[in-house]
């Protein structure tokens, strides 16, 4: 699976940066927990795809499965959609996104 369970804020290869959050949810933790053994299923290692299917679209994913409507914010988004032009921009325009925030 591609999908790994860490502490929150806790990882031994990625250095932790802030929270960010995206608002409430409604769903038990048991509801959470099927939701991500269902995203295990679909998320497996191989089918990763550095600027198209990663960690940010994995998130992107998991909050809409969690019913969140509140995007993440354009500083996490904006390179991977910038050069994979998901976010309906130019790939080459990059460095108008606001990345660096």
């Amino acid at each position: 699976t591609g999908v790994l369970g860490n502490a929150p804020e806790r990882h031994p290869f990625h250095r932790f940066r802030e929270s960010v959050d995206l608002g409430d949810i409604v769903f038990s933790e048991d509801d959470v927990r099927a939701i991500v053994a269902d995203l295990k299923m679909t998320w497996d290692g191989a089918s990763y795809k550095l600027l198209s299917r990663n960690c940010i679209s994995f998130c992107e994913d998991f909050a809409a499965r969690l019913g969140i409507q509140r995007p993440l914010p354009a500083w996490i988004t904006c390179l991977p959609n910038g050069f994979t032009g998901d976010g309906g921009k130019d790939p080459s325009a990059v460095e108008d996104q606001d990345c660096g925030r």
